[in-house]
């Protein structure tokens, strides 16, 4: 591909200069998200798999066996979740090296930038949720905590109004009880 920048367009040269910034501000958070969730699921792995043998100590009494078989969903969740993050990587690559880069050339046009924006924050999200989902899978307890649901407010909407509905039942506690 020859360029010349003083044959080139100037609609040419701005949706190049959009597309890079577009597959900054959509690749950056997500090799962050994607890094530090495989980072934190290698850590808690370790640290889960590092104190195992209390864990299989657990398993001969059986008032907590309960324990042992929470321990092995932990480190199943958490196995399951890098095994789904790879899988999520392998289909951003495989998208975005079919449809985004087409005889490697990148499309720079306002449709592929806008779509590989639309791809990234996508995946980004998918990263951020899938040790939640895995950890619900296998019934062990998550890494992450529902960023997601922090992050938009959706968990303390969630609490304040289980919190509301609670004084309301206090105070029409002992009212209209039909017996």
């Amino acid at each position: 591909m020859k360029f010349d920048i003083f044959d080139a367009s100037f609609s040419d040269i701005w949706l190049g200069i959009q597309a890079v910034v577009f597959y900054v501000l959509g690749g950056i958070p997500f090799l962050l998200a994607a890094v530090a969730t495989l980072f934190v699921l290698k850590v808690s792995t370790t640290a889960i798999v590092a104190v195992g043998p209390l864990f299989i100590a657990f398993l001969l009494f059986e008032q907590t066996k309960q324990y042992f078989w929470g321990w092995v969903a932990a480190i199943a969740g958490f196995m399951l979740a890098q095994v789904l993050i790879s899988v999520v990587l392998a289909i951003e690559i495989g998208f975005i090296n079919t449809v985004m880069i087409k005889n490697g050339v990148i499309d720079t046009s306002l449709e592929g930038n806008l779509t590989i924006l639309i791809v990234f924050c996508t995946f980004t999200a998918l990263v951020i949720e899938l040790p939640q989902q895995a950890a619900s899978i296998m019934g062990g307890g998550s890494s992450g905590g529902g960023m997601i649901s922090k992050i938009s407010g959706f968990s303390a909407a969630k609490s304040m109004t289980r919190g509301a509905a609670a004084g309301i039942s206090k105070l029409r506690r002992g009212r209209n009880n039909i017996k």
